[in-house]
């Protein structure tokens, strides 16, 4: 893949810090560095903030020489000694006035390309190198990667209750929206619609929950599905799976008259949950984008998948998938929801 933009990601609590930092209400310029690490795939590419360091104005944030202020080559010594030690990246930050719209000037560009060649032979190999610059409402970024890569910053992620996100430039408004969507429209405004087509969202778990969520985030306008099950339909599964039929548990195969290697053939090859699934998802929208994985979450090769997700519902019942699912969304900054249901009987 040859990525052409940089997200970056952090949570509300981190966040609020770092903005309080550069935003007191003094209309001035302040600084910090944030601690990242590297999420990446072969279709993603993320940073997370892991640390925020605030740089004190007058003792860690100085008038400098080639700009308005610079970071204090001490503090940026402190703080590139965690990033190795915690083989993290290392960006720069500090804030420009305005709201909603924020770029480098040329000043902050020539300091970058002076300072970040040096600052990347001081990390582990591979570690990231850059800078983030806010306004009130906007995020832009310049990002140094290996073999003297250079990416922006498309978007900045902050996770909380709520979701919000910050770009570089308020996304333009001719936004063109299908007619099916126009309910939901009236909830979630047009950039919320198209919001939603540009999500990759995974279900873990395809059961009688899991395929219910399925065909409502199809018909939300989800545009991009990661779907995780290993199991197959069985005939337990007919009453609860949407859209299962006889045929997917195999159900003619199993008549009592039948010899026991059919039935035993019939138990062990219904319709695997995933395919299933697929059938939900494009029965409601043909256009849908599909990953299936018809495999256990705890293999490292489909957790890796569940990284590339914006958010995550998990709605399998077992207590590993619980773990695997608990480890993601805190480790790589993904939002997730458990989902499930319980039948409670009252003893009397």
């Amino acid at each position: 893949m040859i990525e052409n933009a940089m997200a970056v990601s952090m949570t509300d609590t981190h966040f609020q810090a770092l903005m309080s930092h550069l935003f007191p209400g003094d209309f001035s310029e302040h600084g910090a560095v944030l601690a990242v690490g590297r999420a990446q795939g072969t279709d993603y590419s993320r940073l997370l903030v892991q640390q925020v360091f605030c740089a004190e104005d007058g003792v860690d944030y100085i008038v400098g020489r080639n700009g308005y202020h610079q970071l204090r080559a001490e503090f940026i010594a402190d703080c590139l000694g965690y990033c190795r030690e915690e083989k993290l990246g290392y960006l720069a930050v500090h804030n420009h006035g305005g709201s909603n719209q924020v770029q480098f000037s040329s000043v902050d560009l020539r300091s970058h390309e002076r300072g970040y060649p040096t600052l990347k032979t001081l990390l582990p190999e591979g570690g990231v190198v850059g800078g983030l610059v806010f306004a009130k409402d906007a995020c832009a970024g310049d990002i140094w990667l290996e073999n003297g890569r250079r990416l922006p910053v498309s978007r900045l992620s902050i996770l909380g209750s709520q979701q919000r996100t910050l770009t570089p430039a308020p996304v333009p408004d001719a936004i063109r929206v299908a007619a099916t969507y126009k309910r939901q429209v009236l909830m979630f405004g047009e950039h919320g619609q198209a919001r939603l087509k540009e999500l990759r969202v995974g279900v873990i778990g395809l059961g009688g929950v899991g395929s219910i969520l399925v065909e409502w985030l199809a018909r939300l306008g989800v545009g991009s599905l990661v779907l995780i099950d290993p199991d197959r339909v069985e005939a337990s599964n007919l009453s609860r799976l949407c859209g299962a039929r006889a045929w997917d548990a195999r159900l003619a195969l199993q008549a009592s008259w039948l010899p026991t290697w059919s039935k035993r053939w019939a138990a062990s090859h219904g319709t695997p949950k995933t395919r299933l699934a697929a059938r939900i998802a494009r029965r409601a929208r043909r256009d849908i984008e599909l990953e299936l994985w018809a495999r256990n979450v705890a293999e490292p090769e489909v957790a890796r998948a569940c990284q590339s997700c914006d958010f995550l519902f998990l709605a399998a019942d077992s207590m590993q998938a619980r773990l695997v699912f608990n480890a993601i969304v805190h480790q790589y900054l993904i939002p997730g929801i458990q989902v499930g249901s319980k039948v409670v009987i009252d003893p009397e």
